[in-house]
């Protein structure tokens, strides 16, 4: 005799747990890198200003972004230059108020290894990275030892 209503069938659940904006990013071989905004007459950008402008436009995640997102990009360059420029200042406290502007912006684009789990994105991972892990767990199987063959305990006492 069965206890309540028997259970639904799965196609009529309500939730799925599915989610749309799961994406598998590419790594781009040649990526197209937009060119970096002039700053003031006679201002520079800092070098790890311009690295990190080229980091973020040849990283995966920039496939996600579009025309919406430019000028959120631009304020977060805007942030790691002054970064940047305080460190070499000595100044520490601007520099931890700018840090936590900075976290903020790159949770926004997906620029941390938590905020793209966040965002269900993976990035896609080359054959030759499939090829190490197979090589590296034989090669743990290799060195492991084998398993010695079990003693029956009842063949001790006779």
């Amino acid at each position: 005799m069965a206890d309540g209503p028997a259970p639904k069938h799965p196609s009529t659940r309500q939730r799925r747990n599915k989610v749309a904006s799961a994406t598998t990013l590419r790594v781009v071989d040649n990526p197209k890198i937009p060119l970096i905004p002039k700053r003031g007459t006679g201002l520079k950008w800092t070098p790890e200003a311009l690295a990190w402008w080229r980091r973020t436009w040849s990283s995966p995640m920039s496939s996600e972004y579009d025309e919406s997102d430019f000028s959120g990009i631009v304020r977060r360059l805007f942030l790691e230059d002054a970064y940047w420029e305080a460190a070499r200042e000595g100044e520490t406290n601007q520099m931890l108020k700018l840090s936590a502007e900075i976290r903020i912006l790159d949770i926004e684009y997906g620029l941390t290894p938590m905020a793209r789990r966040r965002l269900q994105w993976t990035i896609e991972q080359g054959e030759s990275a499939e090829e190490k892990t197979t090589a590296r767990r034989k090669k743990r199987a290799a060195e492991s030892p084998r398993p010695v063959a079990a003693v029956d305990p009842r063949e001790l006492l006779a």
